[in-house]
């Protein structure tokens, strides 16, 4: 329910809200309390202060009075005695009369001396909070004063102080235990009085709701009707008066509201209705949603909140215009208008403007919608739309029935040189010279019977001008469209036409040059090798038959002459494997990689006997590969690891890692590392980094481990410090990419 009586104008109270929700009778009254009780304790702490300050002040002086006095009796009384005494020398009497005075309360110090030295001085004498007299000690001899010595008498303020101090602690306790006991007194006098009954109208204003405002607060109290009603009496009775007030006017407007609230809210559109002057009196959730502001802020603001800036100064005018002759129409007939969303956000919008009569005076009702989304299909349409007109590929509507053209884009007006004018008159028979009717009808039937959503072919096109091209036709069958249309985009595949011709072409150069790399492949491993044999045989058998019977030089030449032809050998068997790598290796399949690793050390058995090197791995996956070049793969780069080993013991660890493409391996050793320079170098055929005396082979082996992995679409690469060891890494990829990258390799052979 809605209401403000004062001002006619509507805000919500539904049953269940707590319209005195802070007054908590427990918080109030524990704050009242602590109010007056630290009033209490402030005022009395104020008085007990200057009461107390003006008290020890005036005992302050009393003892120093007291002090002065007894100071000033030294004089009087004793001073006279002393100075005999001192006359006669009479050092004990002396001092026996001293020790007397020093008993007299506050007293410290005293002593008597001439100008030469002191006589007698009893006490402690201290520097600070004393009072001090001295007094000269004149003697009459023979009718005159003789100045025979000085009496000084000094007295301490210490017990002044303490007195003082003791008295502080005494007033203190007592005042405050004074002020606890008046304090407790009215505090329990006002809880009786007064708080208690604070607690009971902070309770029912804190349970008031709609449903209760007929229930009368009355408080547990005696009240003489004969006298002035006292503030809780009046409190009370404004209270129950409001309760009833509202009541009756909830009452009384409720009816009203019902009749609207239900077409409100539910309306799908925001819904704001203003007065004459511009005011919002009532929106619903609707209009909250779509401009960001809660009703509350709303109501009572001027309609132009809701618009744009720049429109604001304009917007009264139109508004005064629709009054002059109010009916039912749309706003802003064939003009863009924009809504103002409460974060400064414009959004286009459609209104409609309902004016009714009401007791109050002429209200309007504005019916708005957001066509944002409209907005943006629209844009996107139109944008799409000249997308696909400006196309380079060829875009056709034809009907389904007739097949006759009934749109294109400029792509496809272009590409024929026909205009749209002529187009509609030919169907895709007129540019398909090698389709028939039936064959055609026979192509697009599953599309007319829904097996299929789209058929992709290449047919030719004929342009205007007679001339062909090659083309890929995607056709699909629009029933959205009444009638059903046909939709067409056509690519022209001259470039890819030729492409292929190229790429066949440059296949058949290449399945040439592989068969000639074979054929040399077979001359080197049988024509060349077999001389080659007969040399080094000839040469061995001279060096076993005529070493030593010779000279030294031709010793000497025999032994060249055998170590050449080994290493020719050993070139040529390299250069062989090199070459056969990728040519005539058998199908991938799915492999254990820990197989060829095994197998690979089985081969590498005898020089990792001599080194007494150690090779440790860990968890190795299943990979799709040549398992052969998989072997000679590990087999390379760990031969490797054992050969340029340093002075310790060889220690070589095989790892592998997964990433996001496939598996990542590692061969990790402690020999003697690779200059960073020199990193690229040593993956290029018959390169070498050191002399064969020093480390023998031939420097194809890390030629063909590149070749390997490339031949598996993978990488290879190295990572090294001089003197701490060596991290070659290649990778494999997974079992889908090492297919597609098999197949390019073979149909490339």
């Amino acid at each position: 329910m809605t209401i403000d009586a004062p001002s006619g104008k509507y805000w919500r109270l539904t049953p269940g809200d707590d319209v005195v929700s802070k007054f908590n009778p427990g918080t109030y009254k524990s704050i009242i309390a602590r109010r007056i009780i630290i009033y209490i304790i402030l005022f009395s702490s104020f008085i007990t202060l200057i009461t107390t300050a003006i008290q020890l002040t005036w005992d302050y002086k009393n003892d120093v009075a007291l002090i002065n006095n007894q100071l000033q009796q030294a004089e009087d009384v004793h001073l006279k005695s002393l100075t005999a005494k001192l006359w006669a020398s009479d050092i004990k009497g002396l001092r026996t009369h001293l020790e007397g005075i020093l008993q007299v309360r506050d007293m410290q110090f005293l002593e008597v001396r001439d100008r030469e030295k002191v006589w007698v001085s009893v006490g402690t004498r201290q520097e600070k909070n004393t009072i001090s007299r001295q007094y000269p000690m004149v003697f009459r001899h023979r009718g005159r004063n003789i100045k025979i010595g000085t009496l000084t008498v000094v007295a301490s303020l210490s017990g002044v102080y303490r007195r003082l101090f003791n008295r502080v602690w005494v007033i203190l306790v007592s005042n405050a235990i004074k002020t606890f006991l008046v304090a407790a007194f009215i505090l329990f006098i006002f809880h009786i009085l007064v708080t208690k009954h604070l607690a009971r109208i902070a309770d029912f204003a804190r349970k008031l709701d709609v449903k209760k405002l007929g229930k009368r607060l009355s408080l547990e109290r005696k009240t003489d009707p004969t006298h002035k009603p006292d503030e809780l009496a009046q409190v009370t009775n404004a209270i129950n008066e409001m309760t009833k007030r509202l009541n009756e006017d909830i009452t009384t407007i409720r009816r009203t509201e019902e009749k609207f609230q239900g077409l409100l809210e539910s309306a799908p559109d925001a819904i704001v209705i203003a007065d004459t002057e511009g005011r919002i009196t009532l929106v619903n959730s609707q209009t909250e949603e779509l401009f960001g502001y809660p009703r509350e802020e709303l109501l009572g603001k001027p309609v132009e909140t809701l618009i744009p800036a720049r429109y604001r100064n304009a917007h009264p005018g139109h508004r005064a215009n629709f009054l002059t002759k109010p009916h039912t129409r749309h706003m802003g007939a064939g003009l863009e208008l924009n809504g103002l969303h409460r974060d400064g956000r414009e959004f286009p919008i459609e209104i409609s403007l309902s004016p009714i009569k009401a007791e109050d005076g002429l209200l309007v009702i504005s019916d708005i919608r957001d066509i944002s989304e409209r907005r943006r299909m629209e844009t996107l349409t139109g944008r799409l739309g000249r997308i696909l007109d400006r196309s380079s590929n060829e875009i056709y509507v034809f009907d389904a029935e007739s097949l006759h053209f009934i749109q294109a884009n400029q792509g496809a007006q272009q590409n024929l040189g026909y205009t749209m004018e002529e187009l509609e008159q030919l169907t895709p028979l007129d540019l398909k010279p090698e389709f028939s009717k039936d064959e055609f009808d026979v192509l697009i039937e599953p599309l007319r019977t829904a097996e299929k959503d789209q058929i992709v072919f290449e047919t030719i096109h004929k342009r205007k001008d007679g001339t062909t091209y090659p083309v890929e036709v995607r056709l699909q069958l629009s029933r959205q469209e009444k009638p059903a249309v046909f939709v067409a985009v056509i690519q022209d595949i001259s470039e890819r036409r030729l492409a292929e011709r190229t790429l066949k072409k440059h296949a058949e150069e290449l399945e040439r040059s592989n068969a000639e790399l074979e054929r040399f492949a077979y001359v080197a491993s049988h024509d060349l090798q077999e001389p080659l044999r007969m040399v080094a045989s000839y040469v061995q058998l001279l060096q076993r038959r005529y070493q030593g019977k010779l000279d030294k030089d031709a010793d000497e030449f025999i032994a060249y002459a055998v170590d050449g032809a080994s290493q020719m050998k050993l070139l040529i068997n390299d250069l062989l494997a090199y070459s056969r790598v990728g040519s005539n290796s058998k199908s991938f399949e799915t492999m254990d990689v820990e197989t060829a690793l095994e197998k690979a050390l089985a081969n590498l058995k005898a020089a990792i006997n001599e080194n007494d090197a150690e090779i440790t791995h860990g968890p190795l996956p299943t990979v799709f590969a040549d398992d052969g070049q998989l072997t000679l793969l590990f087999q390379n780069l760990i031969g490797n690891a054992i050969k340029f080993h340093s002075k310790k013991t060889p220690r070589i660890q095989v790892s592998a890692e997964q990433d996001s493409k496939g598996w990542v391996f590692s061969i990790q050793d402690n020999g003697i590392g690779i200059d960073p320079e020199y990193v690229e170098r040593i993956f290029i055929i018959f390169q070498r980094l050191h002399t064969r005396e020093d480390y023998p082979g031939t420097g194809i082996g890390l030629a063909i481990c590149k070749k390997i992995v490339e031949c598996h679409g993978g990488r290879i690469w190295v990572e090294s410090t001089p003197g701490k060891g060596t991290k070659f890494y290649f990778t494999l990829p997974y079992k889908q990419e090492v297919e597609g990258y098999d197949k390019q390799q073979r149909q490339a052979h």
